[in-house]
């Protein structure tokens, strides 16, 4: 069997290696866990953090809509940088309509934003909330 820790010779150091990668595993997780709640406390979902998936899966459109406008004005709060710069905004706007209809909810009112942030990604929030970086748009 192919053993990836073949540089810890003894077996005893192995267990003792998978396990300190199982405990930091665990508490990564635990600190996501933990931020993902707070996040959601504060836009009216509350308790554990099972409770709270279970409560985004049944939430009508509309909550969703309010859920992720709280996160996206967390985001801001917390340094999200929009860019305002008209043309790109269009642009990034333009493309996502033209897109909408061939995602799963096409009648879900989304929002484009562009971020200014030189690294290349994108990313979306519940509520219809989507976010281009300007360093994907740069080429």
């Amino acid at each position: 069997m192919l053993n990836p820790f073949f540089w810890i010779k003894r077996a005893s150091h192995r267990r003792w290696f998978y396990l300190l990668i199982l405990v930091v595993v665990a508490l990564v997780l635990g600190v996501g866990l933990a931020n993902t709640s707070s996040a959601f406390d504060s836009c009216g979902l509350d308790g554990d953090a099972g409770i709270e998936i279970i409560q985004l899966i049944t939430i009508s459109d509309q909550q969703e809509l309010e859920l992720g406008k709280c996160l996206n004005q967390q985001e801001v709060d917390q340094g999200l940088e929009i860019y305002r710069g008209r043309k790109i905004t269009e642009y990034v706007q333009d493309i996502g309509q033209r897109l909408i209809p061939y995602s799963d909810r096409p009648n879900f009112p989304y929002t484009f934003q562009v971020v200014r942030n030189n690294d290349i990604n994108a990313f979306a929030l519940v509520g219809g909330f989507v976010y281009v970086h300007t360093g994907l748009l740069k080429g």
